[in-house]
Order: structure tokens, then sequence, then C-alpha cells
């Protein structure tokens, strides 16, 4: 499942909403390696997710994923909704994201893509 959705999610980063990394400016918030992280899911259940683009808040992080035949690792992103109405799940590879932490161990996501875009992904269905 999580393959196919990888398969999909290459093709739009061709595009080119999705050609870089966000680079953004945070005030308060440091880029974060989450590389040697033990406690990933963890560390960014429920992280506020932003459009690096628009710099809104357009979701959070409702889990993490790793691909056990490819080794990678997504992070399912709640959409948009409210109160868990109309929201939609996706996964995102997390090297398409980037990841920073508040003083207060405060985390948040930012994608290079607007609500309307990362809504455009394929569904994640557990």
């Amino acid at each position: 499942m999580l393959g196919l959705l990888w398969h999909k999610l290459r093709c739009l980063r061709r595009m080119s909403f999705l050609s870089h990394l966000p680079t953004v400016e945070v005030d308060g918030y440091q880029p974060y390696d989450y590389a040697a992280d033990t406690t990933l899911e963890a560390t960014l259940d429920d992280a506020d997710v932003y459009s690096s683009i628009t710099g809104e808040d357009i979701g959070e992080v409702d889990d993490v994923h790793t691909d056990a035949a490819t080794n990678r690792t997504y992070l399912e992103l709640e959409i948009g909704g409210f109160l868990d109405i109309g929201d939609k799940d996706v996964a995102v590879p997390i090297d398409q994201v980037s990841i920073y932490r508040g003083a207060d161990d405060d985390y948040r996501v930012y994608i290079a893509a607007t609500e309307e875009q990362v809504k455009a992904y394929p569904e994640f269905n557990d």
C-alpha cells in the first residue's frame, strides 16, 4: 500500500510545488534533525502541519509509518476539517517535509504545498 503511495507521490513531486523541500524561517523554532529520534511517533504526535507556501496551519500529524519493504518513513497527515469532520488522511514521505522544534518541545511540520494541493494527494487508508 505504501509502495503505491510512494510511486504516486514521486510523480507529484515532479510538479513545481514539490520540487524542493520547504525553506521557511520560523520565529522561535529551530530545524529538527529527526534521524536519531527513536521515539519519532511520540515526538510528532498531533504536531501542527503548516504550508510553507501560505504559512497557514493546514492540519496535524496523525501517525508515523515505516514501510518494511522499502524502509521509508511516512507521516500520516490529517488535513483540513474540523473536529475530525471533513478531514482527509494522506501519507507523505518524511523527506518531503521540514520539521521544526520550539523551546518548549513544541514541534511543527512544514510542507511545500497548499492545503488544496495536499488534499489532492491519494487518501491514506490504514
